[in-house]
């Protein structure tokens, strides 16, 4: 495809477009009217311009060439550099302007990858981008209905992003702080998880708090957290109270 400016009407460019079956008028106002009338790189735009097919239900200027992940078009550029994004390079190519130097980014407003229409381009921030895909309704986890491990985003299991629309697991976004609190206090040495200990060692409390050792000595003459030994101590009661409980079960039978 080829731009030819033709004239001009008022704030309007005339552009006359070839290369997509029979010619036909472009009309067009603003910067990037005069972007595409006087380019900064005319040869690197008409090179862009080949590959592109002007979709006339979207407005959109689809790129027919070389593509990477999600459907970006991608361009090669000067000889041992990276490849450029095609909208990128229509930026570029208009108005020789590369936001990337500055940690910004060129979007698209018709949130279509493929699309290099400068009309439907604007430059911000990751965060202004996430912004309009949020404000759009596009973020991938709005039409969720399960979490990644098969929990069911019921109204008590969701923790809404009120910014972004999206949903996090209740469920497992508290058995993730578990783990995570666990393992800070296993590091700490005070886990009072007793499946930690050997059974040798539980053997080994037992009988020296049978003797009348306090937790504290026992902590320390084994190297494990007094927590643990309350733990133990707390499980044998409940078993010792569960085994008396089925006994006088199993005698009343009789």
């Amino acid at each position: 495809m080829r731009f030819e400016p033709v004239g001009a009407t008022g704030a309007q460019f005339i552009f006359k477009v070839y290369g997509q079956g029979k010619p036909f008028l472009l009309y067009r106002s603003g910067r990037v009217a005069e972007a595409l009338a006087k380019p900064h790189d005319q040869a690197f735009l008409d090179r862009i311009l080949t590959r592109v097919r002007i979709d006339n239900a979207s407005g959109c200027w689809l790129w027919q060439g070389s593509t990477v992940n999600f459907g970006y078009g991608q361009i090669s550029t000067k000889r041992g550099q990276s490849p450029m994004r095609t909208h990128a390079a229509m930026w570029f190519a208009l108005y020789g302007e590369r936001p990337s130097k500055d940690g910004l980014f060129v979007c698209h407003s018709c949130d279509v990858p493929g699309c290099c229409n400068p009309e439907h381009l604007w430059v911000g921030t990751a965060a202004q981008n996430n912004a309009d895909r949020d404000q759009k309704g596009r973020h991938p986890h709005v039409n969720m209905t399960h979490c990644f491990r098969g929990h069911e985003f019921t109204p008590e299991n969701s923790i809404l992003n009120k910014t972004s629309g999206a949903r996090t697991c209740r469920i497992c976004y508290n058995a993730f702080f578990r783990r995570r609190n666990e393992a800070k206090r296993i590091a700490e040495g005070r886990s009072r998880r007793a499946d930690l200990l050997t059974p040798e060692i539980k053997l080994e409390v037992y009988r020296l708090r049978s003797q009348g050792l306090s937790a504290p000595k026992i902590a320390t003459l084994l190297r494990i957290t007094k927590a643990q030994i309350h733990y133990l101590n707390h499980a044998r009661k409940r078993r010792d109270k569960k085994r008396a409980k089925d006994a006088e079960l199993r005698r009343a039978k009789v």
